[in-house]
């Protein structure tokens, strides 16, 4: 899934973006918009997103003073706006695109098309480094937790609590699809809508109830789409 944020001070222009890219693009997901660009410096840090859409002419902070405040940054961005005279200073903002204002379906296509393989080659170079800690927001802040130390996840409604080897839970409001890549390419495997293990935990996998596996004590189930290969899968994680 890319995950993509939008500032723009005109709440139709938000709006337009928000329903081209949820008619157009099903694997877009447009994590939050912004008509404030203040506001928007403040969160944006913490969304964790790979497409920055900015309007450059905005009464509070122009589009190129946000990228000010938020840099150093690892997105990609592309400009949006009603003129176009801001092109030559948005490609040395490092922008990948610029689209012009009101933006189509047919344009918004072809911008995806130049970014997209920029991003998709970024993500698969990260999911093939190995991860120490994962960063997980709650209520107290930004917590990061040592990947060794959690035996396994669980996933409720939009909430995800970890579970650690201390006997301490730590509980997010972001869904488990949030963390499964990092999680999935560092020795955790998900074997239930609503559970993903740490396969250095797994104590004994349990045939008689329909299936269920037991990790550092607590005993999961096991979907029944995942039982025929947990064992292949602990087998061959172990050898």
């Amino acid at each position: 899934m890319i995950k993509v944020a939008v500032i723009d001070d005109e709440i139709y222009c938000v709006d337009v973006m928000e329903t081209l890219l949820e008619n157009n693009f099903p694997k877009i997901n447009a994590v939050k918009s912004f008509t404030n660009p203040i506001e928007a410096v403040k969160e944006i840090p913490f969304l964790d997103i790979d497409i920055l859409f900015c309007d450059i002419s905005m009464p509070e902070l122009s589009g190129f003073e946000v990228l000010d405040k938020l840099m150093p940054f690892s997105f990609k961005v592309v400009f949006t706006t009603a003129y176009d005279n801001h092109a030559i200073r948005a490609l040395r903002y490092g922008a990948l695109d610029y689209l012009l204002k009101p933006i189509s379906a047919e344009d918004l296509k072809d911008c995806l098309l130049n970014v997209l393989p920029s991003i998709l080659s970024d993500k698969k170079e990260n999911l093939g480094k190995k991860h120490q800690k994962i960063c997980v927001t709650n209520s107290d802040g930004i917590i990061f937790i040592p990947l060794k130390d959690i035996t396994y996840c669980q996933s409720e409604s939009n909430y995800t609590t970890f579970y650690l080897l201390n006997g301490k839970k730590i509980i997010t409001s972001k869904t488990m699809k949030e963390y499964e890549q990092v999680l999935e390419c560092n020795g955790f495997y998900r074997i239930h809508n609503s559970f993903i293990i740490n396969l250095n935990f797994v104590e004994m996998v349990v045939k008689g109830d329909g299936g269920s596996i037991i990790v550092n004590g607590s005993k999961i189930p096991i979907s029944r789409t995942k039982r025929p290969e947990i064992l292949d899968v602990l087998k061959r994680y172990h050898e």
